[in-house]
């Protein structure tokens, strides 16, 4: 659910977490229970982890101006440790386990 941010006249801002379908209506002040009205801020897109921020700016970026690797390519990909050395393809790895995801007929 959402978290809005209001602001009553005698006790200032405060926040209210409600459906979004109430978003447009007033909050009622949990001091003095009179009807404040919504103020928009800006995003809190700060409290994600570094690692969010930084996945959904590659993510913006890529969309407007996609990176295609070819000739030339600046950046360096890891080398590859499970590659076969005669075809340089990836090596096949069989999974040894039980699979959860998998609906075996026996």
């Amino acid at each position: 659910m959402p978290i809005y941010d209001y602001e009553c006249v005698k006790h200032g801002n405060f926040e209210m977490a409600r459906p979004m379908s109430q978003s447009g209506s007033t909050g009622i002040c949990p001091e003095c229970g009179n009807a404040s009205n919504r103020v928009i801020t800006a995003p809190r897109l700060r409290t994600l982890s570094a690692v969010t921020r930084m996945s959904m700016d590659r993510n913006e970026k890529s969309r407007h101006s996609p990176h295609v690797c070819g000739p030339g390519c600046s950046h360096r990909a890891k080398p590859a440790t499970s590659q076969n050395q005669t075809s340089g393809k990836p090596k096949m790895i069989s999974y040894r386990g039980p699979r959860p995801w998998v609906v075996e007929h026996r």
